[in-house]
């Protein structure tokens, strides 16, 4: 890949997230996300599709982030940062206002 994007609302959810699990666990997961985006640039169709053209792939030690992206050409376009701990409909509904789907 080119180029990685983060959207707005990617950018909005990761650093909520870590604001919530404070700058040492923060630091971890920016780590974790790093490497994760590190290995989506060699190998673009590592996360499964989700939804439609939506791939997400687990980050974490515990693997309970979901990032969230689409492929467009030679870009990767982060849609979301999301903790998988929550009710999968609001995290549905979320999605499909972000991709307008």
């Amino acid at each position: 890949m080119d180029e990685v994007i983060w959207t707005l609302g990617a950018t909005s959810d990761l650093q909520e997230i870590y604001s919530e699990v404070g700058d040492l666990r923060g630091d971890e997961l920016l780590t974790r996300a790093e490497a994760a985006l590190s290995l989506l640039r060699v190998f673009p169709e590592q996360g499964p599709v989700y939804v439609g053209t939506l791939r997400r792939l687990l980050v974490g030690r515990d693997r309970r982030y979901g990032l969230f992206y689409v492929i467009e050409g030679r870009r990767l376009v982060v849609s979301a940062f999301v903790d998988l701990r929550q009710d999968p409909e609001v995290i549905s509904t979320m999605l499909r206002k972000r991709t307008n789907g």
